[in-house]
């Protein structure tokens, strides 16, 4: 039986207008219109950077994605695995280090939440999915 380990953002956009509003879902302070924003420190204390093919923080294995970024806050981390998907872009986003666990689905969901809805402020299509294992 496959488990839930995180989310898959689906956008009719190219890499990098989604991993741009992956960027503005970390430094934008959020608006109170976003309900999920329990988050502790989201728009605040985290940091994103992009992760080369040999970084041995990655998590996708000897894959080679055209872009990985680690979102990380004080041990916790969302990663994001891009990936050309026809005419948009399809970005994995998993959670590490929370605790419980279960925390990691429940925060990488809000956090592809949060970056569908700043795709869909610039007129991008996006949709968040379960990602299974």
């Amino acid at each position: 039986m496959a488990k839930q380990v995180g989310s898959i953002l689906t956008a009719a956009a190219p890499i990098a207008q989604v991993a741009a509003a992956v960027h503005k879902a970390v430094y934008q302070k959020p608006r109170r219109s976003f309900k999920y924003l329990l988050m502790v420190g989201m728009g605040e204390s985290w940091s994103i950077e992009r992760l080369g093919l040999s970084d041995p923080r990655r998590y996708d294995g000897a894959n080679p994605v055209p872009a990985y970024d680690l979102v990380d806050a004080l041990g916790m981390s969302i990663h994001v695995t891009y990936r050309q998907d026809g005419v948009g872009t399809s970005a994995a986003i998993v959670g590490f280090g929370f605790d419980p666990p279960k925390a990691a689905i429940l925060h990488s969901e809000k956090f592809a939440q949060r970056t569908a809805e700043l795709l869909a402020e610039v007129g991008v299509q996006a949709s968040v999915d379960k990602l299974k294992a």
